[in-house]
């Protein structure tokens, strides 16, 4: 989206060290970690996808250990960030709710999303935890919807944040799958909406191409490639040069994710002039309706 508008590509075209060369640097600094974590740690190898499997504590002291710390630590925040987005969105639309609420309700779902999910499929927490955990979410809707003063699509959105919670405290892969699900549906609905009211054109096209892309990288990085079964977690692992070889490629879809947290953020920070009149003035534009 950000490459396709025309605003907003004039702008990056302003700034070619921050949008065009940080991107470059992070994506060949990704690359130069993969290479080297395969070349001098060989514990570290991927297992299936973008899934990362280490045998011993010395894996996690290579380039590409660092970085899934990294990517972990600021995908949570990415996400988090991203639910206050849409509630800024809706609350500057509707007139409804509380800036400071708003950015603790987010940031706190999401942190206990993440950290109630790791903990259960780990088999950490127990049924009094989960109970807790549910009547702590209950308890801050509660508080959330008393602060909404109109009737708008805040309400349910407060209420799809908060059933990840409920979700993953009665089973981990479901509040997980919810919340991906959530992010990644509300980051095409908004992409497409504002490319739709830039191009003056139907939003359906745009959203129906990148779930079908999505769906297929998704098979490809985790059914097609099977590399479950193919080592001994008993020793260094006998992997072909084929396997190990793969692995700068795990580390450029890392570092492909560092680029997009920061053009998500450079894409909807409005606080900045130039981004709000390229990208806000189509964001709070209504659809344009186009004949079929």
């Amino acid at each position: 989206m950000a490459w396709m508008h025309r605003g907003f590509r004039t702008l990056m075209m302003q700034r070619r060290m921050k949008f065009i060369g940080v991107p470059i640097i992070i994506l060949g600094g990704s690359l130069a970690a993969g290479w080297l974590s395969a070349a001098v740690y060989p514990y570290f190898f991927p297992f299936r996808g973008t899934k990362i499997d280490v045998i011993g504590l010395s894996g996690w002291q290579s380039p590409l250990g660092l970085m899934l710390v990294l990517y972990f630590v600021w995908n949570t925040y990415h996400f988090a960030k991203q639910n206050f987005g849409v509630l800024s969105i809706y609350r500057a639309k509707s007139g409804s709710g509380r800036r400071t609420a708003d950015l603790v309700y987010a940031l706190t779902v999401h942190l206990i999303v993440t950290a109630i999910g790791i903990a259960a499929m780990l088999h950490l927490v127990g049924a009094g935890t989960m109970e807790m955990c549910m009547f702590g979410t209950l308890a801050g809707v509660a508080a959330m919807l008393s602060l909404e003063t109109k009737l708008s699509p805040r309400i349910a959105f407060i209420l799809t944040d908060a059933s990840r919670l409920i979700l993953i405290s009665w089973s981990g892969l479901w509040g997980f799958a919810i919340s991906g699900m959530n992010h990644w549906l509300v980051a095409i609905g908004l992409s497409s909406h504002v490319y739709a009211n830039h191009q003056n054109r139907s939003p359906h096209v745009f959203s129906v191409v990148l779930v079908g892309l999505g769906t297929l990288t998704f098979g490809l990085l985790f059914v097609v490639v099977p590399f479950t079964g193919i080592y001994s977690t008993s020793g260094p692992p006998p992997l072909p040069w084929w396997i190990r070889a793969t692995i700068p490629a795990v580390s450029l879809r890392l570092g492909l994710g560092f680029v997009h947290f920061l053009y998500d953020r450079w894409i909807w920070k409005l606080s900045e002039p130039d981004v709000r009149a390229a990208i806000g003035a189509d964001l709070f534009r209504e659809a344009q309706r186009i004949p079929a």
